[in-house]
């Protein structure tokens, strides 16, 4: 395992992970929106903020969740968040980070950071503003990408306005 200069771990975190600590599960659903997106694989209207749906082609388990969330007429852009936010798979995504202790469950059951989990999604935004390379589930000695800058710092660092 290799760790940057600020003591994260290279490549431990997925874009998902990094948008539960940072974000909360919104984060993460939002992450799969812009992959899917930026793949052309879904559409938004700027207008109605509608998704659709162009290709069903899924890379992972939360964009699977999202493109069943979206009805071959489309979908409100809010009401497709919230359901891929309330799925088991981004449930499953918590339940790694709630393992490993970054997560605890508060107040009705809300994720909340733990001490560790608060100084880890510094760092990572830390990282993320600076464009250094690091434990954002970029490749070694890239700059991470618009999906985990999205996860580390949320919908400001996405440059297409239609999807802030």
């Amino acid at each position: 395992m290799t760790v940057n200069p600020r003591g994260v771990a290279v490549d431990e975190f997925t874009p998902y992970e990094i948008a539960l600590l940072c974000g909360g599960p919104t984060r993460a659903a939002q992450c799969a929106l812009l992959t899917l997106y930026e793949g052309r694989r879904v559409r938004v209207s700027r207008g109605t903020r509608r998704v659709t749906v162009v290709k069903r082609e899924a890379d992972d388990k939360i964009q699977a969740a999202l493109l069943q969330e979206v009805p071959d007429t489309g979908f409100q852009l809010g009401y497709v968040l919230d359901a891929v936010a309330e799925s088991d798979e981004v449930a499953a995504v918590a339940g790694g980070l709630l393992e490993r202790g970054l997560l605890r469950r508060g107040f009705r059951g809300r994720l909340r950071a733990t001490r560790q989990g608060r100084r880890t999604r510094r760092r990572l935004r830390a990282d993320a503003e600076s464009g250094a390379p690091s434990g954002l589930g970029a490749l070694k000695d890239t700059a991470p990408d618009a999906v985990t800058r999205l996860a580390a710092l949320g919908t400001a660092a996405v440059e297409d306005a239609k999807l802030r």
